[in-house]
């Protein structure tokens, strides 16, 4: 069905991860007959989407990557419509953007229709039934919607910076969820949502359709980052196909109860340093980054991904552990000194002049001018380069008066030659009217931004929340207790006013639609849907 579905046709690569025997063989020889590229991947251990298309990205040199899997479609001008949307979103400027699709799951009867109907009628049945399914109940013409999914287009610098997708995942679930995170952790264009690892508000549960939902767990963050594309156009369609839970590995290994995301997630969102381990991408260079605390020191060194290096952080909290030190750095091909937050002894001491002597090493260090650092990469000893990155501090979208501080690249801290690409490299989005507005329209004031606040004592983030949430009851009483955070004293508030707590509905719409093809129409009626 792929090959000539789209118009325009882009590069197409499948990624055919550890399939044996005729099945294999067919795989290939389909590939040939499209002109399609086979990428195959020896893996036979239980099926990974993250190792799929982590190959996949590295079997490129695009600049732009799509995202999508075998039983997923689009409009046949799906490509067209992408390519201006980018256009539009500066993604050739701002290379941490990521436009995700939603994804419509379509029903049994649908996907019959459109896949016996005409190649050249497909985009439009498709169109059809998505459009339909926008104020159609559940199990009409979709199974469901999903507001964001693992259907993206993104930079492929800028999936090299984030270490593409997570391949400790294995089986069914959550690898879309955890890049996602990650991403948007990353560009901070999007303040991230309270208990960011939690699974809340499923589309496939009424709760999904609370008329107050509050801005928590990870699958609201992902509505946010679907937004745009959603009010541009863009969506793409999943084929229904029957789903062995029972025998199938896949099932099997699954994650429903995230406990493997949260996992994953949580040390990456509360530890230092540690996101530069999350790198499951082929790399020329090995290198040992040793670093102070904070997000800033970590962030200027992020940037040398794009030149081929693997990361591995060494947090340093006291110049006590330099013999410790180097027997690690023993073991990498290079060294990497974040001197903003390291001990000043450190530089000078024996163990490491010496390891610095014998390899390559890099120092990055603050100019006497603000915002500006220098990267300064020693061979053996003698200094082989110098180049200078100009940074201001900027803020992501603002929310109720404050926002996350980050870094905005002004200048590329080395030469452009050397990363491929030139131009601004914004690690944190600048704070914007437009985005700060789209946040405030989607979450209302259920948007709490995590601040990156320094706690003097543990008991000053409870205070904080503490305060915070009393003055919205003096404030609001009957808001207060009706907000979804707070079910207890919602359902003691209806005791005592002597009204009862009525759980919330799925809405029902009522109506039809009708979707024409060569074989035959199917119809959404009142009691189900007709073929005829």
């Amino acid at each position: 069905m792929l090959a000539g579905h789209y118009d325009p046709m882009p590069e197409v690569v499948i990624s055919d991860l550890g399939s044996q025997g005729a099945l294999r063989r067919e795989l290939e020889q389909c590939c040939a007959d499209a002109g399609f590229r086979y990428v195959r991947v020896e893996d036979d251990d239980v099926y990974s989407a993250a190792v799929g298309r982590n190959r996949g990205a590295e079997a490129v040199k695009s600049d732009l990557l799509f995202f999508s899997d075998a039983d997923c479609f689009g409009e046949s001008d799906l490509f067209a419509r992408l390519a201006k949307h980018a256009n539009d979103i500066a993604l050739g400027e701002c290379f941490d953007q990521l436009v995700v699709l939603p994804a419509y799951h379509l029903t049994r009867e649908v996907t019959e229709i459109v896949t016996a109907a005409e190649s050249s009628e497909r985009g439009d049945l498709l169109a059809q039934a998505m459009a339909a399914a926008v104020f159609g109940a559940r199990n009409r013409v979709v199974e469901y919607v999903d507001p964001f999914s693992n259907f993206l287009l993104c930079r492929r610098d800028f999936f090299s910076f984030v270490g593409g997708y997570n391949e400790s995942f294995r089986g069914h679930g959550s690898e879309d969820f955890e890049f996602l995170l990650r991403c948007a952790a990353e560009s901070r264009q999007l303040p991230l949502p309270s208990g960011p690892a939690r699974d809340r508000f499923s589309p496939v549960r009424n709760a999904f359709f609370s008329g107050r939902k509050p801005y928590a767990g990870f699958r609201r963050l992902g509505e946010l980052m679907a937004y745009p594309a959603e009010a541009a156009g863009l969506r793409i369609a999943h084929l229904h196909h029957e789903r062995s839970t029972n025998a199938d590995k896949w099932y099997a290994e699954h994650d429903v109860r995230r406990a493997r995301l949260k996992r994953e997630a949580i040390p990456y969102l509360e530890q230092d340093g540690v996101a530069l381990r999350y790198d499951w991408l082929k790399r020329e260079k090995d290198a040992l980054v040793v670093l102070g605390r904070g997000r800033a020191a970590r962030d200027l060194v992020m940037p040398l991904r794009m030149c081929g290096y693997r990361l591995t952080p060494w947090v340093v909290k006291s110049s006590g552990s330099v013999d410790a030190l180097a027997a690690a750095a023993a073991s990498h091909d290079e060294l990497i000194f974040v001197e903003p937050g390291l001990p000043s002894a450190l530089l000078g001491a024996a163990p490491l002049q010496q390891l610095m002597a014998d390899r390559t090493a890099w120092v990055i260090s603050a100019d006497v001018t603000p915002g500006e650092f220098i990267y300064r990469r020693y061979d053996r000893g003698e200094l082989a380069f110098e180049g200078a990155g100009r940074f201001r501090a900027c803020h992501s979208p603002e929310v109720e008066g404050t926002g996350e501080p980050g870094w905005l690249f002004e200048q590329l801290p080395l030469c452009t030659d050397t990363v491929g690409r030139a131009g601004a490299l914004r690690l944190f989005a600048a704070s914007s009217y437009a985005s700060g507005k789209l946040q405030l329209a989607l979450c209302r004031d259920d948007v709490e931004a995590q601040l990156a606040r320094t706690r003097s004592s543990p008991f000053a983030g409870p205070a904080m929340l503490f305060a915070r949430r009393f003055r919205k009851l003096l404030h609001n009483p009957t808001r207060f207790l009706a907000d979804s955070r707070f079910r207890l004293l919602r359902a003691l508030g209806g005791v005592f006013v002597g009204r009862p707590v009525r759980p919330q509905q799925e809405p029902q719409i009522r109506g039809s639609i009708a979707l024409t093809a060569t074989h035959g129409v199917v119809s959404a009626t009142d009691g189900g849907i007709r073929t005829h």
